[in-house]
């Protein structure tokens, strides 16, 4: 079986870790800091605020998302802006494997400890940042075209983010993680209702190997099914339900199945043999076996921006 120290590089030193762009003074009760890439070159830019999960297995850095998804490289060729915000430190694992430094995890409703145990205002944070680009970073960008991605606590996180943010996100695209805004008999959670003001395009993205979040749900941790999740936002986006799922994208492991129009789609990607993963990521960070296989049958960023670039509010 590969361990996390197979997959994933040696952790950032500490110094390392320091935003390159932190605010000088966050919010009261607001803990957190975050990395942003700006492309070269002159003209508006978009924003996609990445809602980074930090579990023993992924994305325990901002760094970490930086070199999983290389989001950085589609942002110089295609002229936008991201950015990689860091959750609460002090993340509950409840995986078997060792966490190889400090973890973080995000306020996502039922997941993740120890922030949604403590109430951690996540969606607070997201909405400073997308203020504070603007008026202390001078940046312009089409707020029209601000979106939402991330993985594991950070897939849970931008459903999150979509329920609670939809007037403010134009689309979103969770990895690894559905939407849980019920409570977990696990631990103490932050339960919330999902009322968006308006559809918000969801493309979902799951292994169906994945031990670390189940396809299937987990009862013992009150996770949902993934199929439940995304039937959830068509029925908020108001796909009617007799429509049938139309496959959108097949290559090798990889199934995709879509429903609605532009404005309401909701798409989701099935992995064959995808774990908990981000696929077509580079290198080593895209193994070929263990409870993190990951797929090259599908490039999970180009696939995400390609759905996101057309998407406005």
């Amino acid at each position: 079986m590969t361990s996390p120290a197979d997959v994933l590089p040696p952790p950032p030193a500490p110094a390392d870790l320091v935003a390159r762009s932190s605010p000088p003074t966050l919010p009261q009760g607001l803990p957190w800091n975050f990395d942003q890439s700006v492309p070269d070159g002159e003209g508006d830019r978009d924003v996609k605020a990445t809602s980074r999960g930090v579990t023993v297995q992924e994305f325990r850095w901002e760094e970490e998302e930086m070199l999983m998804s290389d989001m950085n490289a589609l942002a110089e060729k295609d002229n936008f802006v991201v950015v990689y915000p860091r959750g609460l430190e002090g993340a509950q694992i409840w995986t078997p494997f060792p966490a190889p430094g400090p973890t973080y995890s995000f306020n996502a409703g039922g997941c993740c400890p120890s922030a949604c145990s403590k109430g951690a205002d996540d969606v607070g944070f997201t909405k400073f940042l997308l203020s504070y680009l603007p008026s202390e970073l001078d940046l312009t960008f089409d707020r029209s075209r601000i979106y939402a991605t991330g993985m594991s606590n950070g897939g849970f996180m931008t459903n999150r983010v979509g329920c609670e943010l939809s007037d403010t996100l134009a689309a979103i695209a969770p990895v690894s993680g559905p939407l849980m805004n019920s409570p977990s008999i696990a631990w103490k959670s932050d339960p919330f209702d999902c009322e968006t003001t308006r559809p918000v395009p969801v493309l979902h993205i799951h292994g169906l190997k994945d031990i670390i979040v189940p396809f299937n749900g987990d009862r013992l941790l009150s996770f949902p099914k993934i199929e439940d999740s995304v039937e959830g936002w068509a029925s908020r986006n108001g796909v009617p339900a007799e429509e049938k799922w139309a496959v959108s994208y097949q290559n090798g492991d990889v199934t995709c199945e879509s429903v609605g129009t532009k404005a309401t789609n909701v798409t989701l990607c099935k992995v064959g043999g995808g774990g908990h993963s981000w696929p077509g990521a580079p290198g080593k960070l895209c193994p070929e076996s263990g409870p993190f296989a990951c797929t090259r049958d599908l490039v999970a960023s180009e696939a995400i921006w390609d759905f996101f670039k057309d998407k406005t509010l």
